[in-house]
């Protein structure tokens, strides 16, 4: 990917990321405009970081970079996520569960989109 692409796939990941989780949420019991909202604030404060650290340690230490920051990045996208829902629960789950679910949905659908993309 070259560097002038990057605001672009930070969008795409952030949009996609937005309509599954939010969707699936939806599925999940996150009904309100208040809950779908703190869902979508989450994911803005964590997907950019996420994908443009992720980009970074690819380009410069290759796959092992790209598995390295994938498994400590979503890590700790899922314990920011869920400390959010812990603060502004978006409905009766547990956080912690319904941030892993919505996470792993998220970051599952990327793998797929990227293996049929790239």
């Amino acid at each position: 990917m070259l560097l002038n692409e990057l605001p672009l796939e930070m969008a795409r990941c952030l949009a996609l990321t937005i309509a599954l989780e939010g969707a699936l949420g939806f599925v999940l019991g996150v009904r309100s405009v208040r809950g779908q909202a703190v869902l979508l604030l989450a994911n803005v404060l964590t997907n950019p970081l996420v994908v443009s650290l992720n980009v970074t340690c690819t380009f410069l230490f290759g796959r092992v970079g790209y598995w390295a920051s994938i498994a400590v990045l979503e890590s700790a996208a899922f314990a920011a996520e869920a400390l959010v829902y812990r603060q502004n629960p978006p409905c009766g789950r547990n956080p912690f569960l319904l941030s892993a679910a919505l996470n792993a949905c998220s970051l599952g659908a990327g793998w797929i989109i990227r293996y049929f993309t790239y």
